[in-house]
């Protein structure tokens, strides 16, 4: 596969991930709040890059993805969390506010930042 061609099929495939719009329905949900299209669309994606770019690169990307995505994720989700109980919500309540809002930016993250590694590699 050739620079360009591989270059233009990422773009392709990233357009969906930079614009939030979804080419699957949004019918059923995994969890209620998460529905099944970015779950979907994060697995094409880890395909489509393990086909283009090769399973190696995968691995690497997605190492690379874990560290990024845990931090964010996990101390946002602190952060969010103390913020509603220094507000007065009970510690139990407190993480259904915005736990949804983590588990979806967590799938996003999962289909952006390897799409956005394997772009700048087949430049």
């Amino acid at each position: 596969m050739t620079p360009l061609i591989r270059l233009i099929s990422l773009t392709v495939l990233a357009v969906p991930a930079f614009t939030g719009l979804f080419a699957f329905p949004d019918g059923s949900a995994i969890v209620p709040g998460v529905a099944l299209s970015p779950v979907i669309y994060a697995l094409l994606v880890l395909v489509g890059v393990a086909g283009i770019c090769g399973r190696a690169f995968l691995a690497n990307a997605m190492a690379v993805t874990a560290l990024i995505v845990s931090p964010i994720v996990f101390v946002g989700g602190l952060v969010s969390w103390l913020l509603e109980i220094a507000g007065g919500v009970a510690p139990g309540a407190a993480g259904s506010a915005h736990g949804l809002h983590y588990v979806s930016l967590a799938l996003n993250m999962l289909s952006v930042i390897p799409l956005a590694l394997a772009i700048v590699a087949s430049i």
